[in-house]
């Protein structure tokens, strides 16, 4: 219990000033720890927002670069295509002593034909024929020569 003995209005009064003193310069203490937590949130939020500008710009470049990649690839996919189209190798023939048409399937006719002897027990001999754009047109005279056929039409 609280002994009011001895306290007079003006006493009372004196204290609930100084507590309202004490109580308001708290507060204010309080509102500028707050107001600093603010503006330390602004300050992340500014950069946070300079950061997202950055990573927009880097995913339009990068999505630049993608596109630029794909054509790229698509280039080079042609280019393999070609080569690969434009080249002929046989598998492994054999001879017959008369003139085989052989499918190279590049759809020209070649400008290079060569004739690559695998197996051979004796001097070989053979002819080129008119190639066209299916066929090599190639006359082995031994049946008992292997060989291979490597055709270039570009």
């Amino acid at each position: 219990m609280v002994d009011y003995r001895g306290i007079d209005e003006k006493n009372v009064q004196e204290a609930l000033d100084t507590l309202a003193e004490e109580v308001v310069a708290e507060v204010a203490v309080d509102v500028a720890v707050v107001q600093a937590e603010v503006d330390a949130v602004e300050v992340d939020v500014l950069a946070a927002e300079a950061d997202i500008g950055i990573l927009q710009t880097n995913i339009a470049n990068a999505q630049t670069d993608i596109g630029i990649l794909q054509t790229d690839i698509t280039n080079a996919q042609n280019e393999i295509n070609s080569i690969q189209n434009g080249f002929f190798l046989s598998s492994l023939l054999t001879g017959t002593g008369v003139e085989q048409n052989i499918p190279h399937g590049l759809g020209v006719v070649p400008t290079k034909v060569a004739v690559i002897i695998q197996d051979h027990t004796h001097p070989v001999n053979f002819t080129y024929g008119i190639h066209d754009s299916t066929n090599v047109k190639i006359t082995m005279s031994s049946s008992s020569d292997t060989y291979l056929v490597l055709a270039i039409g570009f």
